[in-house]
């Protein structure tokens, strides 16, 4: 509906399922959410990178992603949302953004961005 890549995730934490997702045609934005040990874990696709949360970002670091065609700046780091502190990576794959994070720690975070593939 949107036209953007979505990547297909081969590492999925234990525990992790999928709940819901939404399609807001109109910001040509969609959002995933999961349920991971009782908290969640969201999943944004935006075609346009400040549709995306740019919140307290701290932390940050930047490391690299290998799919089949290129490899993936990702920016990885703690973002505080409603007094809260959550891991998140945020990164661009062809016209495309994506943000990855939530309740979820940052090696896990890590491990299924490393098992990621665009399949186009």
């Amino acid at each position: 509906i949107l036209h953007i890549a979505v990547p297909e995730f081969y590492y999925v934490p234990e525990g992790m399922e999928y709940t819901q997702a939404r399609v807001l045609k109109n910001t040509q934005m969609a959002s995933i959410q999961y349920k991971y040990r009782g908290k969640n874990v969201f999943f944004h696709l935006a075609s346009n990178e400040k549709d995306l949360s740019q919140g307290n970002w701290k932390d940050r670091d930047q490391i690299k992603v290998e799919t089949l065609d290129e490899e993936i700046n990702v920016e990885v780091g703690k973002l505080l949302e409603n007094n809260e502190e959550y891991y998140y990576a945020l990164w661009k794959y062809k016209d495309a953004y994506y943000q990855l994070g939530g309740d979820i720690e940052k090696e896990e975070i890590i491990k299924i961005l490393n098992e990621m593939q665009y399949n186009m």
